[in-house]
């Protein structure tokens, strides 16, 4: 006997033929319970009734042709310059080579200008990235900020941001690795770049003075630098290349119960490709790829943890041509994240102007996608008129230059995490560390010294620290023999 029970219905009762043998036994559905629902359906389906309903077709808007129903299709026209066939397309200059009259001469001796260019394994000091950038940014802003009534308590903000720039260059996720380094060398490690020589400060001091300054200051001078390269062809100002990074915040992962809100209210649980990341940021993030070794940063958004990727993308480009940096960018390359038709409008529109190299998602309906290569798949309309899908992969080929430059933010500068919370400590976080991979690009430039442009561990020595005897280990590193002294 089968016994099927509603709630609304009258239940239906179906003899078998085992019943009238007097072998028969009862099976009991309840179709309120959703598992005897999904059975019953399953085994019954020719006979147990099923109330289908048909869907409504969407009726298109009076007077409007179908193919108009969004506000894409009334986008202007793509209107982009064609672009230069492969390989001239992924063709770039080197960087300017600099020599001692053009910026070295009068800030280092010749002798150590000429060592620098003999040893190839001798990759610069730290006092470096302050004898040839200028960092009175800080002392104009400290100023301007003390006018308006913030209280520095006497420190001196240029000091406070060069003991922060060296945390993040040895890799210490918080103040105290700095302390230990003092303790262990007897003296101040920054004795020779600070405007006061004996100023050591605590991490509560740290703390205090960059809460004084507003994101807004270190975005700025971060943008500063990026002009600043982009005038010296550091980067070609060409390529940019479109990605997010999360970073954890100093947050519980679990909201409060009493308020549902974070510990740190500005940001978002974030999860990736279903693995959940924690509580924090999520930057949108836009590189500079002028070649296989030089890919800096120059433009990010800070968004919350759970920010979509594709409002994020758009929102990200915008800002950086509301700056108007680099006007000559042609293209831009991203993942599957940030690919939309809306993206693509976006892209494409008289305002900015650029090629969307954007991996497409996979099986999409109704939109010209086709797989160039085993799972990489692209919108055919968007493909630069005359380019094989050789070229276009090729160009596309460049897009992990992103990850290796996120990874040094995770890996070498110890920034997975913040030791604070908060929006704006977040936009601080990572621009003082996009300020120390451009100050350390373009001492490599005044330096004549291209080659450690995105060299991560270079400018990690102290010159008061290192004895004329370290320029003998150098040459032997370097391949020579030094002569022997008498």
């Amino acid at each position: 006997m089968i016994r099927i029970y509603y709630k609304r219905k009258p239940p239906i009762f179906q003899a078998q033929y085992e019943d009238f043998l007097g072998q028969g036994k009862v099976e009991s559905y309840d179709m309120s319970i959703p598992r005897d629902y999904r059975t019953a359906r399953k085994k019954f389906a020719r006979w147990l009734p099923v109330e289908k309903r048909a869907r409504r077709a969407q009726a298109a808007a009076p007077g409007v042709p179908a193919s108009q129903r969004t506000i894409l299709d009334f986008l202007p026209a793509r209107e982009l310059p064609p672009l230069p066939r492969m390989p001239y397309f992924g063709r770039f200059r080197s960087i300017p080579k600099q020599t001692y009259q053009d910026f070295a001469e009068g800030v280092v001796s010749p002798v150590e200008w000429d060592l620098l260019q003999t040893f190839p394994t001798f990759d610069g000091f730290f006092n470096h990235l302050f004898e040839f950038n200028d960092l009175t940014f800080f002392d104009n802003a400290q100023a301007a900020l003390e006018e308006g009534g913030a209280d520095f308590r006497g420190a001196f903000l240029h000091d406070v941001v060069a003991f922060e720039l060296l945390r993040r260059q040895l890799g210490f996720r918080d103040f105290t690795g700095i302390q230990k380094v003092a303790q262990f060398v007897g003296g101040n490690p920054l004795v020779g770049v600070l405007r006061a020589p004996a100023y050591f400060p605590s991490a509560a001091r740290i703390s205090f003075t960059l809460k004084q300054v507003p994101a807004a200051y270190f975005m700025d001078y971060f943008h500063q630098l990026v002009r600043e390269g982009l005038d010296a062809g550091i980067i070609a100002g060409r390529v940019l290349i479109w990605d997010g990074q999360f970073i954890r915040s100093n947050s519980r992962n679990n909201a409060r119960k009493d308020t549902g809100i974070y510990t740190d209210p500005d940001a978002g649980y974030a999860r990736h490709i279903g693995k959940k990341l924690g509580v924090g940021y999520q930057p949108g993030i836009l590189y500079d790829y002028s070649g296989p070794a030089r890919r800096l940063p120059v433009h990010f958004t800070m968004f919350p943890g759970n920010r979509n990727d594709n409002p994020a993308f758009r929102e990200t480009v915008a800002e950086f041509v509301g700056l108007g940096i680099g006007p000559k960018y042609k293209a831009i390359l991203s993942d599957a994240g940030a690919y939309s038709e809306k993206s693509l409008h976006f892209c494409t529109s008289p305002e900015v102007g650029l090629w969307p190299f954007l991996r497409a998602k996979k099986n999409l309906q109704n939109q010209p996608t086709r797989e160039l290569k085993a799972g990489y798949w692209f919108n055919t309309d968007y493909i630069p008129p005359g380019w094989p899908d050789e070229d276009f992969l090729a160009v596309y080929a460049w897009r992990p230059a992103i990850e290796s430059g996120n990874a040094e933010h995770n890996t070498f500068y110890g920034g997975q995490r913040m030791n604070t919370r908060g929006m704006e400590n977040a936009i601080k976080t990572r621009a003082l560390d996009y300020i120390l991979d451009w100050l350390k690009a373009l001492a490599a430039y005044k330096l004549g010294r291209p080659d450690l442009t995105c060299k991560w561990l270079a400018f990690s020595r102290a010159r008061e620290y290192h004895s004329h005897l370290m320029w003998s280990d150098e040459a032997k590193r370097s391949g020579y023999t030094p002569l022997p002294f008498p």
